[in-house]
């Protein structure tokens, strides 16, 4: 009995493991038949002849994931599937949400009789899950609306701001004149926005309100102009708004002008069950879609800009293409897995319905983006697997041109393959790549800023930094993004604690408080050869420090500021780091 018990205890594994086999194959079976090929190419278009309305009914029928846009949950369980099944699923489902994405967007412009618009409407509230149709649709459709609140306590719903084209002042407001018979987002565009308007644009909470202060402070300083609109989602309390109307309207001298400040709030706009799932960086798809401006320039509030921001509409790549995006650090070693790459391609070659794999097709495909700087971006990604390209903490979009690549950049940002990048980043331009439409980005390659250590019989140089820069074709300051303080991060105890080297350098945890506390000092910045001597990841700030290496005549781009540089970044500094 004993000897049976003792067989039984060694074979209970295998038993265990047996069963969870024929479970997991039964489930990969049913969910993902292998008979299915990997490639899934867009809906096959073999019904020329047939009305786009009747392959959207085929959508309207259907409640499963992959026919919709509800948003995708990962767990383990999932990402196991999918690791099994070599994204195969994955695949299947995005590509079939760009699929029907794309024929929404073409029925929009082929909408012949009542019963089109009709069907549109209901396809509207599976692709676009995330709006609030309900109450838009309801005999209280005026409470859909955002509402707008100015500095002096104005609130307005239901009306599109009007500014003046030639000093920005707010001149008034005209209603929303929404119509049954147009499509939503075409509705949204047309009769929401003033045409041609633009605006800086930050997504804030209460937890983000003392950056958002100092940035406000920076923008008065650089005699800003534009308005400029706080989107939240009514998780910016009434205390916090006025902290930061006073911020921006307090009394001063003529160098530091009132600031045009709005704040709108879209919660009404958003289904519950789909409010909180925006959070921290999807939060800026809402930002940038439901503004009040065309054109706007979204910021993070740990953004810092150098120059009037107005001047980046000069920039010859945004006015050919209607987007500026800017570079994030090169990292060599943040890769993209090859089964990640795989899917992306796939994806990529299922909607422009072209291989990027071949030599041919991806010659194609840079003949259709014609822009080096977009070409690069996409070499990067298929060939160097390159997880991060992008740095979002100033983005120029114009709507006008590319508003539907926002939808289909939120479908991306909660889609089957929403882990493949870091937060939001990535999806700006590939929206826009995979719906065949214009890009740029600046052509300058990020930098780290910060204080020049210069060893005394090299000539070499390293900056430490917390800030990731951006500078013009020229060597001067743009903008950076981290704010203006050693580390940003109240991480103090945690590193002090944790890190026997950082405990080594300082004496206290207050001390090193007051380190990371303290402002930076920008002297120099370097743009590293990363291909020689790429970023290196530093144990300070929780690791958010990097340090870039300057070697003269062999690799890296030292640019030292001038003495009047140095004084105005300074003042900038100063003005950052001012008790808020």
């Amino acid at each position: 009995m004993v000897l049976r018990i003792r067989r039984i205890k060694k074979l209970a594994p295998l038993i265990f493991t047996s069963l969870l086999s024929l479970i997991v194959l039964f489930r990969v079976y049913r969910q993902y038949p292998f008979s299915d090929h990997f490639e899934t190419r867009r809906e096959d278009d073999r019904s020329g002849n047939l009305h786009c309305f009747s392959r959207l009914r085929q959508i309207e029928e259907y409640e499963k994931p992959e026919l919709t846009s509800k948003f995708y949950e990962p767990n383990r369980w999932k990402s196991f599937i999918s690791y099994v099944t070599r994204g195969r699923k994955d695949v299947k489902t995005v590509s079939r949400s760009l699929s029907n994405l794309d024929l929404y967007q073409k029925c929009s412009k082929e909408i012949r009789a009542d019963q089109d618009i009709s069907l549109l409407h209901s396809i509207e509230t599976k692709l676009f899950p995330y709006i609030n149709f309900a109450a838009l649709n309801s005999e209280q459709s005026h409470n859909f609306w955002p509402v707008h609140t100015r500095f002096d306590g104005t609130k307005y719903r239901g009306q599109v701001l009007q500014f003046s084209s030639e000093n920005n002042s707010f001149i008034g407001t005209s209603p929303i004149e929404f119509k049954a018979s147009e499509p939503f987002w075409e509705n949204w565009l047309n009769s929401a926005l003033q045409r041609n308007s633009k605006g800086v644009v930050m997504s804030v909470s209460d937890y983000l309100v003392a950056d958002t202060i100092r940035l406000i402070r920076v923008l008065r300083l650089l005699n800003n102009s534009l308005p400029i609109e706080i989107v939240h989602k009514s998780d910016l309390h009434e205390s916090s708004q006025q902290l930061l109307i006073a911020a921006a309207r307090e009394s001063g001298s003529l160098d530091y002008p009132p600031q045009e400040l709005w704040f709108l709030d879209v919660k009404d706009m958003l289904n519950d069950e789909y409010l909180a799932r925006f959070k921290r960086f999807s939060n800026k798809w809402l930002a940038i879609t439901f503004c009040s401006f065309q054109i706007p320039i979204f910021l993070d509030s740990d953004t810092v800009p150098f120059v009037p921001l107005d001047t980046l509409y000069e920039i010859d790549g945004f006015k050919r293409t209607g987007t500026l995006f800017f570079k994030d650090r090169s990292f060599p070693t943040s890769k993209l897995s090859p089964l990640q790459v795989k899917v992306l391609k796939q994806i990529i070659n299922n909607s422009l319905d072209v291989s990027s794999d071949s030599e041919q097709g991806f010659e194609i495909l840079k003949h259709n983006l014609n822009d080096e700087m977009a070409i690069d971006a996409i070499e990067a990604l298929i060939f160097k697997k390159q997880k991060h390209y992008m740095d979002s903490g100033l983005v120029i979009f114009d709507k006008k041109k590319h508003f539907f690549c926002l939808p289909i950049a939120i479908m991306l940002q909660f889609s089957p393959i929403q882990e493949f990048f870091h937060g939001d980043k990535e999806w700006f331009w590939l929206s826009l790549f995979i719906s065949k439409k214009e890009f740029t980005f600046y052509p300058v390659e990020a930098s780290n800023v910060g204080r020049l250590e210069k060893p005394e019989t090299l000539e070499s140089s390293t900056i430490c930094s917390t800030q990731l820069s951006h500078t013009d074709v020229y060597g001067n300051l743009l903008w950076l993004n981290g704010g203006l303080s050693v580390c940003k991060k109240n991480c103090w105890n945690y590193d002090f604690t944790k890190r026997k080297e950082i405990a080594a350098k300082y004496k206290s945890v207050d001390e090193l408080q007051n380190y990371y506390q303290s402002p930076v000092k920008l002297e120099a910045v370097i743009i590293p050869d990363v291909s020689k001597s790429p970023w290196s990841q530093q144990s300070e700030c929780v690791m958010y420090s990097y340090c870039t290496h300057y070697r003269k005549g062999q690799y890296g781009k030292l640019i030292e500021f001038t003495d009047s540089q140095k004084k105005y970044y300074e003042k900038v500094v100063e003005l950052w780091n001012k008790v808020v």
